[in-house]
């Protein structure tokens, strides 16, 4: 069975970021890797993703 690809968004402009960075950061360390390829999204203050 294949893996689904899964895209984590976090950061971003609101003054929630590091909030933001706290949760994306858990959400990727608690998922289950043998089901998933993840893909961690980093929007910073600027909307830049990197």
């Amino acid at each position: 069975m294949s893996r689904l690809k899964l895209g984590v968004i976090f950061g971003g402009m609101s003054t929630e970021h590091d909030v933001s960075i706290v949760s994306g950061t858990s959400v990727i360390k608690n998922l289950n890797r043998e089901n998933y390829d993840i893909f961690p999204i980093y929007v910073n203050e600027k909307r830049r993703m990197v």
